[in-house]
């Protein structure tokens, strides 16, 4: 029969047999001798019976007294005392050389804490880092910012992980936390070193101290011959430096006032801007608000960063660099998450959506009718932005998007198609917002049809890109006049060939009638037809011509249409534009053919040129358009800008995108404006030529001929 014993090990309480105590106590006696001289001999002891403590408490949970076999488990585990240099002790029972596979793993296991020896609020990030084996915690800080920041859970995420996870208080969590086994060795190298940097700190502090008192330093040439130079250069850097100080506060004085004005200007202009910003923001309300609130952190941080650099500039007060840099990383992440917010929002441009009704206008009875343009009331509104202004009852008005097609009609009422296209996240959500729009054609009298160049928003909708296209059918034998401010919303007009061979032309105060062939110019003169209807060729120059303050403007238009793979589409290019006044033309246009990536015609317009100034997608139309009537697409075959606008070797690229299945037709005329064509190479080995007559369909690999002879 042994007896038992009742000990206090780490702070726990055991009881023991009396080979059991006796095996432990060679065991720590053999510890203390070996750490006896260490200058952290207390931490070193203390923390070892903490973790043998530990380590006897796991063993015993089904038991009540600790045996022989439980203290040679626990030294297996941390280390038999020659392992780590100590005296040796004779160990009754297994071969300690064997080592244990299960134990070893499970001592390496990592686990979890909170390191507040690298902490700024609980040791949260620290402790994360050392348990995912990251050296420099300001990732996991950075993580949980943009966390914070953009998603609504960095947060609480913290603080739960604050509450709930332990902190790291002895040597054996230090090591567990950082994955490595928690042995009698480790725990004393660990101890070592945390001393070693303690007493390293210690003294020097009491040299930063001994310095300050002394108001001595030494001088990296003191007592040399070097010493006079050395001093010489110092004091000269001083006197300059002096005499240099009322000119650098001045020049940046002139900076912070610089810089404090552009922000304070952006500041109140994004302020006023938010109802209008409101229109173009996501449709979420959640992503809105971290947007709102990574745009404020944008702008405020770099105010904080002026207030330093002036408090620096006036009154020499340097701020804490951890303060600058961990404003700088807040001010980052916020960045990061806007952009990344930012590119959410922007799906939601991605689909094409539209729809289209049809209308009579019943009380137009007069034989000539005026067409007037109806603008934007501009003393209602509070903010603009480029086309869009904030109207009045918070509706957003969207101007320029309007364009006008004009066609002799089939039946002797007049009619117009109101089209209105949109983008969207998908389909449905473009056509709801189509849906959004408020435009119509109104008629005061019998005489008067008002058409509108903008239209409006509700204050409940999004603007997505829509814009409106209207297609006015007039009854045949009925006049128009054309009122100066539609001239540039008018698209694609069927006009008198025979009149005007070389294209439509506008000529302001001048009756149009209505024939079977299009409008016909009713009062005009030989003279008003002569001075514009040949408009005046564009002539390229050489690159180096081109004044060096001019930069390559690029501007593109995409439009869909839906495809019936049983119909078959007939292309090509001729006259379907207005030249208008003091216009001139260009004929660099490439068409380019290719596969569309799901089941819609896609017609994309890009314009080029050199300029001071770009052009906004909406004024494409009136550079290169294209009309649509049923199945047939016609291109322009001229492009045209203002002879007075600063513009250089102008150009045009259209790409048609077909859906695979799709039958179509081409004009030969199309050769004159060939780019790249994607089109089978099995069919065609040569090359590729657009021939009259020939049906081709859109084939996996391209344009594959269907009635052509093999």
């Amino acid at each position: 029969m042994n007896k038992t014993i009742n000990i206090n090990l780490g702070g726990f309480p055991f009881t023991m047999d009396d080979d059991a105590y006796e095996l432990l106590e060679k065991y720590m006696t053999s510890i203390k001798n070996h750490f006896a001289q260490s200058d952290s001999y207390q931490e070193i002891i203390s923390d070892i019976e903490i973790r043998l403590g530990e380590l006897l408490q796991e063993k015993i949970t089904s038991k009540s007294i600790v045996t022989t076999a439980d203290i040679e488990s626990v030294i297996k585990v941390m280390g038999r005392p020659e392992e780590f240099g100590a005296e040796s002790i004779d160990l009754p029972g297994e071969d300690f050389n064997r080592t244990d596979d299960g134990q070893s793993k499970s001592a390496k296991t990592r686990k979890l804490f909170r390191d507040t020896t690298d902490k700024y609020l609980g040791g949260v990030c620290s402790g994360l880092a050392a348990f995912l084996g990251i050296k420099n915690a300001n990732w996991i800080r950075l993580a949980f910012l943009i966390f914070a920041t953009s998603f609504g859970f960095g947060i609480p995420l913290y603080i739960i992980m604050w509450i709930f996870v332990p902190e790291a208080k002895t040597s054996a969590d230090f090591l567990a936390m950082k994955g490595k086994k928690v042995t009698v060795s480790n725990i004393a190298d660990l101890m070592e070193k945390e001393f070693g940097n303690f007493s390293n700190q210690i003294s020097d502090l009491k040299d930063d101290i001994s310095q300050r008192i002394s108001g001595k330093t030494k001088s990296f040439r003191e007592g040399g011959p070097l010493a006079e130079i050395e001093n010489t250069f110092k004091s000269g850097a001083s006197k300059l430096g002096r005499m240099l100080r009322p000119f650098g506060m001045l020049i940046g004085g002139i900076l912070l006032l610089f810089f404090a004005f552009i922000w304070i200007t952006s500041f109140v202009g994004y302020i006023f801007a938010i109802p209008l910003l409101s229109f173009v923001s996501s449709s979420s309300p959640i992503i809105n608000f971290l947007l709102t609130i990574n745009s404020f952190v944008i702008m405020i941080v770099p105010l904080v960063f002026i207030i330093f650099w002036a408090l620096r500039l006036i009154f020499n007060t340097h701020v804490i660099r951890s303060i600058r840099q961990s404003l700088l990383v807040f001010w980052i992440s916020n960045l990061i998450c806007f952009i990344i917010l930012g590119a959410t929002t922007a799906r939601e441009y991605k689909n094409y959506g539209s729809y289209e009704t049809k209308q009579n206008i019943d009380n137009l009875t007069a034989d000539v009718i005026s067409l007037n343009g109806i603008t934007a009331d501009q003393s209602q509104g509070s903010f603009e932005l480029g086309d869009l202004r904030l109207g009045k009852d918070e509706k957003l008005e969207i101007g320029n998007d309007v364009s006008i097609n004009i066609y002799p009609a089939k039946t002797p009422y007049w009619t117009y198609t109101k089209r209105i296209k949109s983008r969207g996240k998908d389909a449905q959500n473009a056509k709801k917002n189509a849906d959004c729009i408020e435009y119509s054609l109104l008629t005061p009298d019998d005489h008067t049809l008002n058409i509108p160049t903008y239209f409006t928003i509700n204050k409940d909708c999004k603007f997505r890109l829509q814009d409106v296209e209207i297609d006015l059918y007039i009854p045949i034998g009925k006049s128009v006049t054309i009122a100066d401010n539609l001239e540039w919303r008018l698209s694609n007009i069927t006009y008198e060939q025979n009149q005007m061979p070389k294209g439509w032309k506008f000529i302001s105060g001048r009756t149009y009638k209505m024939t079977p062939s299009g409008l016909s110019c009713a009062d005009c003169t030989a003279d008003d037809l002569a001075n514009v209807s040949d408009p005046e060729e564009y002539e390229y120059i050489d690159k180096s011509d081109i004044p060096n303050n001019a930069v390559l403007q690029s501007t593109e238009a995409d439009q869909s249409l839906s495809s019936d793979i049983e119909k078959t589409w007939n292309v090509s290019f001729d006259k379907v534009m207005s030249s208008g006044n003091g216009a001139v033309k260009f004929d660099d246009i490439k068409l380019n053919v290719d596969i569309s990536s799901d089941n819609q015609i896609h017609i994309k317009r890009k314009f080029k040129f050199y300029g001071k100034t770009p052009v906004g997608s909406d004024a494409l139309n009136q550079v290169f358009n294209f009309r649509v009537n049923n199945q047939d697409i016609t291109f322009s075959n001229a492009g045209y800008i203002q002879k007075s606008a600063d513009m250089y070797n102008p150009s045009v690229e259209v790409t048609l995108l077909l859906p695979k299945g799709s039958k179509i037709q081409f004009d030969d005329s199309m050769n004159n404006f060939a780019g790249q064509v994607k089109f089978d190479k099995k069919f065609n080995t040569s090359g590729w030529n657009f021939v009259k007559g020939e049906l081709l369909e859109m084939g996996a690999d391209g344009l594959k001929c269907l009635n052509c002879e093999e």
